[in-house]
């Protein structure tokens, strides 16, 4: 449920003058830190109502993606061009809307499904149907018992949708790498979600 003016946690500020938001961006660009802190606080409202649009505060992701949309703000100034007398109050909107939209899809597309498939299809010989609960639990603790050094890069692509590149650049650690320890600790999971199967099915 996108959020109303009031619903706004802090209050929105009086508008600028375009010329007075002009001379603030083009000092922000040029690196002044009390320009950027003046035209962040100016935008703050901005922002965090175009974050709101797409996700409700009460979301984990909420304070993360408006942080990165505050940075993404600041660092892409220069991608305002201001035309037709447009307000970069607007652009800043935009901006929030399209960093929770990123982060919306993006959840979307995990694929804990595709880790989900796998444990069903390793615990289909139990006859009975297992609930998401049950597939969450399973998933967690086969990953608990992955040695370190491979879980991290399991966890972090299965469970948080990384891809490969965002885990590499994070970790420090080149693609193959990740690719690589991916590989190996699934390899391990499946091994473990075997004998979960033959722990529960005796003969």
């Amino acid at each position: 449920m996108r959020e109303t003016n009031r619903d706004m946690r802090i209050p929105r500020p009086d508008a600028m003058s375009l010329e007075m938001e002009r001379t603030l961006r083009v000092k922000a660009m040029e690196g002044s830190e009390e320009a950027k802190t003046q035209l962040l606080n100016y935008l703050e409202w901005h922002i965090q109502k175009g974050v709101a649009a797409w996700l409700d505060r009460a979301h984990p992701d909420f304070e993360d993606t408006l942080q990165e949309a505050r940075i993404k703000a600041i660092t892409h100034l220069h991608t305002f061009e201001g035309r037709n007398n447009a307000r970069i109050t607007s652009w800043a909107f935009q901006i929030g809307r399209n960093e929770a939209g990123n982060r919306g899809r993006k959840e979307a597309r995990r694929p804990t499904v595709a880790l989900s498939q796998v444990v069903l299809d390793n615990l289909r010989d139990h006859g009975r149907e297992f609930s998401n609960a049950e597939v969450h639990h399973v998933i967690h603790d086969v990953l608990r018992k992955i040695p370190e050094r491979l879980r991290n890069e399991l966890y972090m692509h299965y469970i948080q949708g990384m891809e490969y590149q965002e885990i590499a650049d994070q970790r420090g650690i080149p693609m193959g790498t990740v690719k690589s320890r991916i590989n190996r600790g699934k390899k391990i999971m499946l091994r473990h979600l075997a004998d979960l199967k033959e722990d529960q099915n005796p003969d």
